[in-house]
């Protein structure tokens, strides 16, 4: 449901815990996921069955957004074992790994990093495109986050030049 979409089941999941609890999640101090001070965040605020419950996000009145500082953050707290706890960060992390799902980041990153050290969740739906994923190497210089998010139809291929790999590099040019 995390790594691959699974439509009826995260509205299931979304049905049995209910916006508000959600909502008082995304907003905890502990993690300030959604902050309306700070431009919004990360909001779940519909289930993805035809008719079912929304709860839009009060700026947009889209039914799920996010930012990508708090894509990264969330990344961030999941690497260091500090969402949730370190048992629930190593469970999602086992979900989140091996992204078998090409395209966007992947096809960037597929030469600079084994897929053993991806963790990553994309979307797509009417025009926007979203990718996120956690880069964690053995040593530190190979750890990093990259998010981002384009409404453009060509967002899969904009999105594919990101990041190490990805798109063309400009020529070295001979001296004169």
């Amino acid at each position: 449901m995390i790594r691959r979409s699974d439509n009826p089941a995260a509205s299931r999941v979304i049905s049995l815990i209910g916006f508000r609890k959600i909502q008082a999640l995304a907003s905890d101090r502990r993690y300030r996921f959604y902050d309306p001070q700070k431009g919004g965040g990360i909001w779940v605020g519909g289930t993805y069955v035809p008719g079912g419950e929304q709860n839009p996000e009060p700026m947009t009145g889209l039914s799920h957004t996010a930012t990508a500082y708090q894509l990264c953050r969330f990344y961030y707290l999941l690497a260091y074992g500090r969402l949730i706890s370190p048992e629930r960060s190593r469970q999602m992390l086992k979900i989140l790994a091996f992204p078998d799902l090409p395209g966007k980041f992947v096809s960037a990153l597929e030469t600079a990093a084994p897929p053993n050290h991806l963790y990553r969740k994309s979307g797509e739906v009417r025009g926007f495109h979203a990718d996120s994923i956690l880069v964690w190497g053995e040593a530190t210089w190979s750890r990093y986050i990259l998010a981002a998010m384009i409404e453009d139809p060509g967002g899969e291929q904009i999105l594919k030049g990101v990041g190490p790999g990805g798109g063309k590099r400009p020529q070295a040019q001979p001296a004169p």
